[in-house]
């Protein structure tokens, strides 16, 4: 049967070694080797960009996740980068302003990302050679490409061709990690516009975390110190002051004995070598975890986490924690499910995620929705689905976690406009294979 599409055929190279043969009633494709059977849409004024597939065996898994704003990135195993949400300024990075619901390839970096870090309209990822790209709104300069015009794809940042650690994209700036233990930021605060690669921690501090938020952000030394600079008006920077301040400032009482820092929309916090966690800054949802409503500008204790607390990571007004159990815990805002306990009640200690077993490997909380890496490769999402961020193929909003789309079923993945699958669809299968059906809303079944 797929001898039929030799006629009219044309070959499209896409990410991830994907080709598609098209033609007019149907396409064949190789997924990474892997057997795979697609559909295309029958009906008048249809058009051949309107494609599906589905594929038959698993073809992508994770190996770190990154929460944005209304957008959600995550690294494969083979170093390929794909990114699924809210499109509207190139965020993804797919070479289009579309909206995606499922895993979408990012243009061009089908291999070598180390780490993606999603912002609140940008994305910057960190490849394997130390260069740093970045891609979506650049008002402010943000993308480093010494202009202000948005990108649809991947653009190298200026001076940042090689030797970086990490990245963060904040809200209009971004900030890098050097090899050599320096902080560079480009773009802007509320009330600072960074030079390109402006430094604002030495070498000597010689940072090894880097954690990026709305108009702050934060760093920790090798010495185990945290540093902030930036806004301060919720007393983010955690220095005792409601003062901004353009470069690095210690934050009181965490000049040692910390293995990692998160930062917030206007809070951060730090996970201490006990186990222990730290917040300050904005708590008017209660993010800081400490069981009140009031904004502190030192650290103040989390309830309940003096001990067994393996990671932390913070977003928009809410705070996350995985535990040592593989348990996650998150505290703050969850007017859209956030904190994934299945309410819509915020909390202002940490309250448990809903149907999160042992299996979680890593954290990473957005503005209004939150994404666990799982240590079978798949991911899963809660909270806020406006944008298609939580990967579902939906824009349901969710209140507890739901598996990121990812190939591991048999599943429709609608790649034309919005979210909106169709109401059927035809299908050219391999030869021996058994027929499959499609109908929107549901799975393929054998």
């Amino acid at each position: 049967m797929l001898n039929s599409c030799s006629r009219n055929r044309i070959d499209v190279r896409g990410g991830h070694g994907l080709t598609i043969r098209t033609c007019v009633r149907g396409i064949a494709v190789n997924v990474m080797n892997r057997k795979a059977c697609c559909w295309a849409l029958l009906g008048a004024a249809i058009g051949m960009a309107d494609l599906g597939c589905a594929t038959r065996e698993a073809d992508l898994a994770f190996r770190s996740i990154s929460a944005g704003s209304n957008h959600t990135c995550a690294v494969t195993p083979t170093g390929g980068l794909v990114c699924w949400g809210f499109n509207g300024d190139g965020q993804l990075g797919d070479d289009s302003i579309r909206v995606r619901c499922g895993p979408t390839p990012v243009s061009g970096l089908e291999s070598g990302v180390s780490a993606v870090s999603a912002g609140l309209r940008h994305t910057c990822a960190v490849m394997s050679t130390g260069a740093v790209k970045c891609w979506g709104w650049n008002e402010h300069g943000q993308l480093g490409d010494n202009s202000t015009v948005n990108r649809l794809v991947p653009t190298n940042v200026v001076g940042l061709g090689s030797g970086t650690a990490a990245v963060g994209a904040g809200g209009s700036f971004s900030c890098a990690i050097k090899t050599a233990g320096e902080v560079v930021c480009w773009g802007s605060t509320i009330d600072k516009k960074y030079a390109v690669q402006q430094k604002v921690v030495g070498s000597q501090s010689k940072a090894k975390v880097l954690a990026v938020g709305g108009s702050h952000a934060c760093a920790l030394s090798s010495a185990g110190g945290v540093m902030c600079w930036g806004e301060n008006a919720s007393g983010q920077l955690g220095n005792g002051t409601n003062t901004n301040s353009e470069t690095a400032t210690p934050v009181k009482e965490l000049r040692s004995g910390v293995t990692s820092i998160a930062v917030g929309m206007n809070h951060a916090c730090a996970l201490l070598s006990s186990g222990g966690v730290k917040c300050w800054g904005d708590n008017q949802a209660g993010q800081l975890g400490d069981g009140s409503l009031q904004d502190r500008n030192t650290p103040t204790q989390v309830v309940g986490l003096m001990s067994d607390t393996k990671a932390i990571d913070a977003g928009g007004d809410v705070t996350c924690a995985l535990m040592k159990n593989g348990k996650v815990k998150c505290w703050g805002d969850t007017f859209h499910g956030q904190l994934g306990d299945s309410s819509t009640t915020s909390k202002s200690v940490p309250t448990q995620v809903s149907g999160l077993d042992t299996s979680v490997r890593t954290i990473s909380v957005g503005s209004e929705h939150v994404c666990a890496e799982l240590t079978t490769g798949s991911a899963t999402c809660w909270g806020n689905n406006s944008g298609g961020q939580l990967g579902d193929r939906t824009t349901g909003e969710r209140r507890y976690p739901v598996e990121v789309a990812s190939g591991r079923k048999i599943d429709l993945a609608w790649t034309g406009e919005g979210c909106t699958r169709p109401a059927s669809a035809s299908l050219v299968l391999p030869s021996g294979d058994a027929k499959l059906t499609a109908i929107a809303g549901s799975a393929f079944r054998t």
